[in-house]
């Protein structure tokens, strides 16, 4: 099987994915990337732009499982709010099925602005979802974030931790993004805003 396959999108109903880690897909409307592995498959576009006799296809997100529990996700913003006072850092958590959503915090270092695992760290590769806190800044994903998460998972940041709670979340493919509503994956307890709408756009 290759690491990165090519097709042109004939049909809009596409054939099974044939390769290990990405397919480009050129579609009527622009270039996709998409993959799958064990719980999620994604489409989510590179360059938009017409083209003429091929098919439209849609971004798309699918996580197998169900959401991340409420009590989860309020188990993690009183964990990021511990370590993000009084000396502001950040925390990581990686959320793994195995018939249920468990919860861990990896062998980690933390600092202000960035927070990496230790390697080798026991759960990445088992991580279907990367969470980490911003304590006093925005929910939004900074360069260095874009440049940590190279891999394909779901992955969320919580933002503004003592005043106003946020999550934004995106789906990652290999160093392609797209930001989709957290709770498409999360069941958001009261107090923690979606920092992304329903009317929301890939990018």
């Amino acid at each position: 099987m290759n690491l990165v396959t090519h097709i042109i999108a004939q049909q809009s109903n596409l054939p099974p994915i044939q390769a290990a880690m990405y397919e480009y897909v050129l579609a009527g409307n622009g270039v996709f990337v998409r993959g799958q592995r064990e719980g999620l498959s994604v489409t989510i576009p590179v360059t938009l732009c017409e083209v003429q006799g091929l098919a439209r296809i849609e971004p798309a997100v699918t996580l197998a499982y169900p959401h991340v529990p409420e009590e989860l996700v309020e188990q993690m913003l009183e964990i990021a709010k511990h370590y993000g006072t009084p000396q502001p850092r950040e925390t990581l958590f990686h959320l793994i099925w195995d018939g249920e959503w468990q919860l861990h915090e990896p062998p980690q270092e933390r600092s202000a602005a960035r927070v990496k695992p230790i390697e080798p760290c026991p759960t990445y590769s088992r991580a279907l979802i990367e969470v980490h806190s911003h304590h006093w800044m925005p929910a939004n994903f900074s360069r260095t974030d874009d440049a940590d998460e190279s891999g394909f998972r779901l992955f969320a940041v919580l933002g503004t931790l003592f005043e106003h709670p946020t999550l934004r979340s995106r789906v990652g493919l290999y160093g392609y993004f797209g930001e989709i509503p957290a709770a498409w994956a999360f069941d958001l307890p009261d107090g923690i805003e979606d920092a992304v709408t329903s009317d929301f756009a890939m990018q």
